[in-house]
Protein backbone atom coordinates (compact mmCIF):
# COMPACT_ATOMS: atom_id res chain seq x y z
CA UNK A 1 0.00 0.00 0.00
CA UNK A 2 1.38 3.30 -0.92
CA UNK A 3 -0.15 6.40 0.72
CA UNK A 4 1.02 10.02 -0.41
CA UNK A 5 0.06 13.79 -0.17
CA UNK A 6 1.08 15.70 -2.97
CA UNK A 7 1.05 19.51 -2.17
CA UNK A 8 0.35 21.39 -5.62
CA UNK A 9 -1.02 24.51 -7.46
CA UNK A 10 -3.11 23.86 -10.23
CA UNK A 11 -4.91 25.56 -12.59
CA UNK A 12 -7.50 23.01 -14.09
CA UNK A 13 -9.96 23.23 -17.03
CA UNK A 14 -13.53 24.63 -16.37
CA UNK A 15 -15.51 22.17 -13.94
CA UNK A 16 -18.34 20.38 -15.34
CA UNK A 17 -20.75 23.09 -12.78
CA UNK A 18 -19.10 25.98 -14.39
CA UNK A 19 -16.81 26.49 -11.83
CA UNK A 20 -13.08 26.91 -12.23
CA UNK A 21 -10.75 25.91 -9.72
CA UNK A 22 -7.38 26.54 -8.28
CA UNK A 23 -6.23 24.57 -5.87
CA UNK A 24 -3.20 25.82 -3.63
CA UNK A 25 -1.49 24.07 -0.93
CA UNK A 26 1.84 25.31 1.02
CA UNK A 27 5.22 23.98 1.09
CA UNK A 28 6.85 23.11 4.43
CA UNK A 29 6.23 23.48 7.96
CA UNK A 30 2.76 25.90 6.68
CA UNK A 31 1.51 23.15 4.60
CA UNK A 32 0.75 21.35 8.13
CA UNK A 33 -1.29 24.32 9.38
CA UNK A 34 -2.85 26.00 6.02
CA UNK A 35 -4.36 24.95 2.89
CA UNK A 36 -7.45 26.42 0.71
CA UNK A 37 -9.35 25.43 -2.09
CA UNK A 38 -9.84 28.65 -3.75
CA UNK A 39 -12.62 28.75 -6.31
CA UNK A 40 -13.52 31.56 -8.27
CA UNK A 41 -16.75 31.26 -10.26
CA UNK A 42 -16.40 32.34 -13.73
CA UNK A 43 -19.82 35.33 -13.05
CA UNK A 44 -18.39 36.97 -10.36
CA UNK A 45 -14.35 36.89 -10.61
CA UNK A 46 -14.26 39.01 -7.86
CA UNK A 47 -15.39 36.80 -5.06
CA UNK A 48 -13.56 34.42 -3.59
CA UNK A 49 -15.60 31.31 -2.17
CA UNK A 50 -12.68 29.42 0.18
CA UNK A 51 -13.17 26.53 2.01
CA UNK A 52 -10.09 25.51 4.49
CA UNK A 53 -9.07 22.17 4.77
CA UNK A 54 -6.14 20.29 6.04
CA UNK A 55 -6.42 17.94 3.29
CA UNK A 56 -4.09 18.21 -0.27
CA UNK A 57 -4.88 15.96 -2.87
CA UNK A 58 -4.65 12.70 -1.24
CA UNK A 59 -3.57 9.30 -2.90
CA UNK A 60 -4.11 5.99 -1.22
CA UNK A 61 -3.03 2.88 -2.83
CA UNK A 62 -1.58 2.37 -6.15
CA UNK A 63 -3.57 3.49 -9.44
CA UNK A 64 -1.30 0.34 -11.47
CA UNK A 65 -3.44 -1.70 -8.84
CA UNK A 66 -6.12 0.35 -6.46
CA UNK A 67 -6.74 3.41 -5.51
CA UNK A 68 -8.27 6.32 -4.41
CA UNK A 69 -7.55 9.96 -4.74
CA UNK A 70 -9.07 12.25 -2.48
CA UNK A 71 -9.05 16.50 -3.02
CA UNK A 72 -11.75 19.01 -1.88
CA UNK A 73 -14.91 19.17 -4.11
CA UNK A 74 -15.71 22.27 -5.43
CA UNK A 75 -18.43 24.41 -3.68
CA UNK A 76 -19.04 22.05 -0.68
CA UNK A 77 -17.62 21.52 2.53
CA UNK A 78 -15.34 19.06 3.48
CA UNK A 79 -17.56 17.47 5.73
CA UNK A 80 -20.18 16.65 2.81
CA UNK A 81 -18.75 15.73 -0.18
CA UNK A 82 -15.45 15.50 -1.19
CA UNK A 83 -13.55 14.65 -5.07
CA UNK A 84 -12.78 10.87 -4.89
CA UNK A 85 -11.60 9.45 -7.91
CA UNK A 86 -11.26 5.34 -7.90
CA UNK A 87 -8.73 3.56 -9.96
CA UNK A 88 -8.51 0.17 -10.77
CA UNK A 89 -5.48 -1.24 -13.03
CA UNK A 90 -4.51 2.23 -13.82
CA UNK A 91 -8.16 3.06 -15.22
CA UNK A 92 -10.41 6.08 -13.78
CA UNK A 93 -13.79 4.50 -12.62
CA UNK A 94 -15.05 7.72 -11.46
CA UNK A 95 -15.70 9.38 -14.94
CA UNK A 96 -19.89 10.40 -14.59
CA UNK A 97 -19.62 10.97 -10.71
CA UNK A 98 -16.87 11.46 -8.44
CA UNK A 99 -18.33 13.89 -6.03
CA UNK A 100 -19.05 11.25 -2.60
CA UNK A 101 -21.26 12.20 0.24
CA UNK A 102 -18.77 11.42 3.15
CA UNK A 103 -21.16 10.37 5.70
CA UNK A 104 -22.53 7.67 3.00
CA UNK A 105 -19.52 6.78 1.29
CA UNK A 106 -17.22 6.31 4.73
CA UNK A 107 -20.65 4.03 5.80
CA UNK A 108 -20.41 1.68 2.65
CA UNK A 109 -16.61 2.03 2.84
CA UNK A 110 -16.44 0.46 6.26
CA UNK A 111 -19.33 -2.03 5.69
CA UNK A 112 -17.45 -2.95 3.11
CA UNK A 113 -13.97 -3.81 4.76
CA UNK A 114 -15.61 -5.38 7.81
CA UNK A 115 -17.35 -7.63 5.47
CA UNK A 116 -14.58 -8.96 3.91
CA UNK A 117 -12.60 -8.99 7.35
CA UNK A 118 -15.06 -11.55 9.23
CA UNK A 119 -16.52 -13.07 5.93
CA UNK A 120 -13.55 -15.01 4.22
CA UNK A 121 -15.66 -16.80 1.83
CA UNK A 122 -15.15 -14.16 -1.26
CA UNK A 123 -11.53 -15.71 -0.57
CA UNK A 124 -12.67 -19.29 -1.83
CA UNK A 125 -11.99 -20.88 -5.19
CA UNK A 126 -15.33 -20.99 -7.38
CA UNK A 127 -15.42 -24.20 -9.44
CA UNK A 128 -17.80 -22.57 -11.71
CA UNK A 129 -14.99 -20.33 -13.01
CA UNK A 130 -13.24 -22.98 -14.09
CA UNK A 131 -12.30 -22.99 -17.59
CA UNK A 132 -13.11 -18.86 -18.34
CA UNK A 133 -11.05 -15.80 -19.00
CA UNK A 134 -11.73 -12.61 -16.22
CA UNK A 135 -13.49 -11.14 -19.32
CA UNK A 136 -16.11 -13.91 -19.04
CA UNK A 137 -15.99 -14.71 -15.32
CA UNK A 138 -16.81 -10.80 -14.60
CA UNK A 139 -19.53 -10.70 -17.12
CA UNK A 140 -20.79 -14.30 -15.70
CA UNK A 141 -20.67 -13.07 -12.03
CA UNK A 142 -22.46 -9.70 -13.22
CA UNK A 143 -25.28 -11.41 -14.71
CA UNK A 144 -25.64 -14.31 -12.00
CA UNK A 145 -23.78 -13.67 -8.64
CA UNK A 146 -23.80 -10.66 -6.12
CA UNK A 147 -21.17 -12.36 -3.51
CA UNK A 148 -18.33 -11.07 -4.94
CA UNK A 149 -19.47 -7.21 -6.17
CA UNK A 150 -17.05 -5.09 -5.59
CA UNK A 151 -17.48 -0.86 -5.18
CA UNK A 152 -20.94 -1.01 -4.65
CA UNK A 153 -21.15 2.29 -2.55
CA UNK A 154 -24.32 4.39 -3.57
CA UNK A 155 -24.44 7.32 -6.82
CA UNK A 156 -20.60 7.85 -6.73
CA UNK A 157 -19.74 4.27 -7.98
CA UNK A 158 -23.23 3.62 -9.79
CA UNK A 159 -21.31 3.70 -13.28
CA UNK A 160 -19.13 0.77 -11.95
CA UNK A 161 -19.45 -2.89 -12.69
CA UNK A 162 -16.88 -4.28 -10.09
CA UNK A 163 -16.03 -7.75 -8.91
CA UNK A 164 -13.07 -9.53 -6.61
CA UNK A 165 -12.73 -13.12 -7.82
CA UNK A 166 -9.71 -15.27 -7.28
CA UNK A 167 -8.37 -16.16 -10.55
CA UNK A 168 -5.36 -18.57 -11.05
CA UNK A 169 -4.83 -19.02 -7.37
CA UNK A 170 -4.57 -15.09 -7.09
CA UNK A 171 -6.79 -12.00 -5.79
CA UNK A 172 -8.46 -9.92 -8.74
CA UNK A 173 -10.06 -6.85 -9.10
CA UNK A 174 -12.00 -6.74 -12.13
CA UNK A 175 -14.13 -3.48 -13.76
CA UNK A 176 -15.86 -1.56 -16.53
CA UNK A 177 -17.92 0.96 -16.88
CA UNK A 178 -21.37 0.68 -17.84
CA UNK A 179 -21.71 4.37 -19.88
CA UNK A 180 -18.58 2.61 -21.37
CA UNK A 181 -20.26 -0.35 -22.17
CA UNK A 182 -23.79 0.06 -23.02
CA UNK A 183 -24.14 -3.36 -25.10
CA UNK A 184 -22.21 -5.64 -22.61
CA UNK A 185 -25.04 -8.12 -22.95
CA UNK A 186 -24.05 -8.70 -26.70
CA UNK A 187 -21.11 -7.54 -27.11
CA UNK A 188 -18.22 -8.13 -24.63
CA UNK A 189 -16.60 -5.04 -22.63
CA UNK A 190 -12.71 -4.07 -21.83
CA UNK A 191 -12.53 -5.45 -18.62
CA UNK A 192 -9.63 -4.11 -16.68
CA UNK A 193 -8.07 -6.04 -13.94
CA UNK A 194 -5.29 -6.24 -11.82
CA UNK A 195 -3.56 -8.43 -8.99
CA UNK A 196 -4.33 -7.30 -5.26
CA UNK A 197 -3.43 -8.66 -1.87
CA UNK A 198 -6.20 -8.97 0.90
CA UNK A 199 -4.61 -7.32 3.11
CA UNK A 200 -3.58 -4.40 1.00
CA UNK A 201 -7.71 -4.23 -0.11
CA UNK A 202 -8.42 -4.08 3.45
CA UNK A 203 -6.03 -1.86 4.11
CA UNK A 204 -6.89 1.67 1.40
CA UNK A 205 -10.41 0.33 2.51
CA UNK A 206 -9.56 1.33 5.73
CA UNK A 207 -7.09 4.16 5.25
CA UNK A 208 -9.56 6.35 3.06
CA UNK A 209 -12.40 5.98 5.46
CA UNK A 210 -10.01 7.45 7.93
CA UNK A 211 -9.06 10.19 6.02
CA UNK A 212 -12.25 10.82 4.91
CA UNK A 213 -13.81 11.02 8.22
CA UNK A 214 -10.77 13.26 9.92
CA UNK A 215 -10.66 15.54 6.71
CA UNK A 216 -14.85 16.29 7.86
CA UNK A 217 -13.99 16.40 11.47
CA UNK A 218 -11.15 19.09 10.98
CA UNK A 219 -13.54 21.13 8.83
CA UNK A 220 -16.30 21.11 11.71
CA UNK A 221 -14.20 21.99 14.36
CA UNK A 222 -12.42 24.85 11.92
CA UNK A 223 -16.13 26.20 11.47
CA UNK A 224 -16.79 26.08 15.41
CA UNK A 225 -13.91 27.95 16.30
CA UNK A 226 -12.14 24.56 17.92
CA UNK A 227 -9.21 24.56 15.16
Amino acid sequence: MIVTQVDEARADEPHRNGVLRITIACTGVAAAHFSLCLHVKSRHLGDAYRYPTEMPMTLIGDKRSFAFETSPCDEHAPDEFLTVDIFVADKLLTILDNAAYVPQFCGDIDAEQNHRRHDLTWLQRRDDLTGMDLTQAHLYLTKTEHWSQFLNWGPTTDDISCHLIIFRESLWITAFLYSENPDYDTNDPVVHGCKVSPFDLISILQSQSALMRKTADNHRMHRSGGG
